[in-house]
């Protein structure tokens, strides 16, 4: 509970950030940029901060893809962007187990919080940005899932374990 105060604080922070424009354009083309941009200002900065994190976890040894996907990995809530007060409470259900609960699922705010990975993953796609099956792809497509569960429902090969577990460990500390 105590690191979910403090991502409510970090979050409120975000407001009073800049973004690292120089940092987005030496990873995105003009055209993913603008996609980029599209997202709120709070989920740009925590893109990048996860990113950066990212790269420091692994050396700066990545490839451009990965880095791009990790840049990338919330892109899903631009289609239904929530502000701090429904990005609370989303996490505060999630991580009680109520999102299982029709009446709480099925509102708009809930759909976004729980699906935007998915989302995410299919925009990419119909832009073209990844190839459908690619490790970016995935990546996105699964960036809240368990290690474990990856392991046991896909079976994805050690490589795209290590990588979604970097990419994990760095958003879980922003």
């Amino acid at each position: 509970m105590r690191k979910r105060v403090v991502q409510f604080f970090k979050n409120i922070l975000y407001i009073f950030m800049k973004s690292d424009e120089e940092f987005v354009k030496s990873i995105l083309t003009e055209r993913e940029q603008k996609l980029f941009r599209t997202l709120k200002k709070s989920e740009q900065i925590h893109s990048e901060l996860v990113t950066k994190t990212f790269l420091k976890i692994v050396n700066g040894k990545a490839s451009e893809d990965h880095i791009k996907a990790v840049l990338l990995h919330d892109i899903g809530k631009v289609e239904r962007p929530l502000n701090l007060i429904e990005k609370s409470v989303a996490v505060l259900v999630h991580k009680a187990g109520l999102t299982g609960v029709s009446f709480i699922q099925d509102r708009p705010f809930m759909m976004s919080y729980l699906h935007h990975a998915e989302r995410g993953a299919d925009l990419l796609l119909s832009r073209g940005i990844f190839q459908k099956d690619s490790m970016e792809e995935q990546l996105i497509r699964t960036h809240h899932e368990t290690t474990e569960t990856l392991k046991k429902t896909y079976k994805k090969d050690p490589e795209f374990i290590r990588i979604h577990k970097l990419l994990k460990e760095a958003d879980d500390c922003n």
